[in-house]
């Protein structure tokens, strides 16, 4: 009796530690200087399996001097973790002009299946001297696509045809009825013009559709809308300034990319918007201020559409958030969303939506200000964060400037900080039990003893 409660003790000090506190497992590739991770997807092996996750970014490959002119030669690499975190494969594209990435999504082969994976980014060039760098005398710098196979291949490098000021926004796969056919580019040239570009599968333009503005473009998005299970066209969002005010627009464009119908008019109530596409519908999510906060002016607002393009439901956060700082939306599987933000406090969070924006709860939360997160991915019960690791100034540690791929458990909320005393305050109750244990044994013995000399 006295070895089975000990045991017991044991195991609740044990599974109490194992399963509150959950810990998280950072993995920095740390062999380049100033990585950072940007775009997390699933990844898929040869026979199109979910095998772990793709990830692309940015790393500092040299400085180059000249003269009183530092250089900086940052080139791309694209990732491939298995779902334990094991890096299966290292892509890195670059020449010594500064490259960064636009957008990262699938490529598809001619049956419209995945076949790799499709980069976006601004034209690549040598330069010779600093100088050069200044003047950037290219006779064309449309921005390029790169494809890679799914072993981490390069398999085509080609120019996107747009005009050299072109700046990409998004990247998205075109449909016929249900297959997949091309790609449907977001872009922007300057602050007066976005156009909305057909690719074919093989990357060759089918058309282009202009939409000026007079006012300046500060932001867009666009997305593939169904319905009734047939593709009808995309949504595209369109955001300018007028007045030192946000005004937003959505439009149905059919799929020849001309406009059909106005969603959203002239929208003053919500600030950096976003699409994603969702079960029988979409949503529109940003950040409002019509909302009562403590501290703070903006929290997040969410809005779910049917595929008729008529209002579900609205939610409205009640927490202050950064705006300017990590804000995505994912969703899982029917219509349970995931939310990261990162609060005023600078926190992170990532939250569930469930039962129609009536059900929300907070999983993860990082506050331990090492961790600058740019997205994230999930996978049954386990959260994949990435971003850069970013040491405060009186902490010089190793990891400075390297990429983060932070792998965790989001059954619990956890707090990712080293003077949390979640873990002490569970071995302090533990211990309490198991000093109860010992003294109600120690007890029942005495008691056995002192009936065992009355017996005789």
């Amino acid at each position: 009796m006295k070895k089975s409660l000990l045991f017991i003790c044991f195991m609740f000090i044990l599974l109490g530690n194992v399963n509150v506190y959950a810990k998280d497992t950072a993995y920095s590739l740390n062999k380049y200087q100033e990585e950072e991770l940007s775009f997390i997807m699933d990844s898929y092996n040869i026979d199109l399996e979910k095998d772990g996750n793709v990830v692309a970014g940015t790393f500092l490959k040299e400085t180059i001097k000249e003269e009183n002119n530092d250089y900086q030669d940052y080139q791309i690499m694209v990732l491939k973790y298995s779902k334990n975190g094991k890096l299966k494969w290292n892509f890195t594209y670059g020449k010594n002009k500064e490259d960064s990435i636009y957008d990262f999504t699938y490529s598809y082969d001619e049956e419209g299946k995945i076949d790799g994976y499709l980069l976006s980014i601004p034209k690549s060039y040598h330069v010779v001297t600093v100088k050069d760098v200044e003047k950037e005398e290219v006779e064309e710098k449309s921005p390029i696509f790169l494809k890679i196979d799914l072993e981490g291949n390069l398999v085509k490098e080609q120019s996107m045809s747009l005009t050299n000021d072109s700046v990409v926004k998004k990247v998205i796969p075109s449909y016929h009825e249900k297959t997949i056919d091309g790609y449907l580019v977001l872009s922007s040239v300057g602050t007066n013009l976005q156009q909305v570009t057909k690719y074919h599968l093989d990357l060759s333009v089918e058309w282009t559709r202009d939409f000026p503005n007079e006012k300046e473009y500060v932001n867009g998005d666009i997305i593939p809308y169904f319905k009734e299970g047939m593709i009808a066209g995309s949504l595209f969002l369109q955001t300018i300034i007028e007045e030192n005010e946000e005004i937003s627009n959505i439009y149905f464009l059919n799929l020849e990319g001309n406009i059909e119908k106005i969603v959203l008019e002239n929208s003053k109530d919500y600030h950096n918007l976003k699409l994603l596409s969702s079960t029988n519908g979409y949503l529109l999510y940003g950040t409002t201020e019509q909302v009562k906060l403590k501290k703070g002016k903006e929290s997040y607002i969410i809005i779910k559409y049917n595929d008729n393009l008529e209002e579900e439901w609205e939610l409205i956060g009640d927490v202050a958030i950064n705006p300017e700082k990590s804000f995505r939306l994912i969703e899982q599987k029917d219509e349970k969303y995931f939310l990261l933000y990162t609060t005023i406090k600078e926190e992170i969070e990532v939250v569930t939506i469930e039962k129609e924006g009536t059900s929300i709860n907070k999983i993860k939360k990082i506050s331990n200000g090492y961790y600058t997160v740019t997205g994230f991915n999930l996978k049954k019960n386990t959260l994949y964060l990435i971003g850069q690791i970013n040491c405060p100034e009186d902490d010089n540690c190793e990891l400075n400037k390297n990429s983060l791929f932070l792998i965790s458990d989001e059954d619990k909320v956890i707090e990712v900080k080293e003077e949390d005393s979640t873990n002490v305050l569970l071995v302090i109750s533990g211990i309490i039990s198991l000093v109860i244990v010992i003294v109600i044994i120690r007890k029942r013995k005495k008691g056995s003893l002192s009936n065992s000399v009355g017996g005789h």
